[in-house]
């Protein structure tokens, strides 16, 4: 187990619930076993995994929904307009910063031939959000 596993992680990550509370030096409980943190860390390991599939649905579902009512107020090609945004003085550089790495980030993924970005670009000329 240890072999396979970075040591920090897994004991120092899950020995407290093993640890004599009483005890003035950390000291597991009588009997604990190697076996039994790993089988809580491999648990805890599951259980991120669910969460992050179910997670990640989430994230999706509101990236969509922020994507569909942007667009719908703005329109579906206008997301790198500056007018916008909120552009009170205070968030200016924020926006600027913020529309330069988008167009950045699409200038490269273009030029490594993302198959969606070089779609859009060759035939509409932009990206939806």
């Amino acid at each position: 187990m240890l072999e396979n596993n970075n040591y920090y992680y897994l004991i120092n990550g899950y020995k407290d619930l093993f640890l004599d509370k009483n005890a003035k030096t950390e000291t597991f409980h009588e009997g604990t076993t190697l076996e039994e943190i790993y089988s809580l860390y491999e648990f805890d390991r599951k259980i991120r995994i669910i969460f992050l599939e179910y997670i990640l649905l989430i994230e999706r579902k509101i990236d969509t929904y922020i994507a569909y009512e942007f667009s719908k107020n703005y329109g579906h090609k206008d997301y790198l307009i500056p007018e916008n945004f909120n552009n009170i003085s205070k968030n200016k550089e924020l926006i600027d910063k913020f529309l330069t790495d988008i167009s950045l980030e699409i200038s490269h993924q273009y030029k490594n031939s993302n198959k969606m970005i070089t779609h859009y670009l060759d035939t509409y000329n932009y990206i939806p959000l």
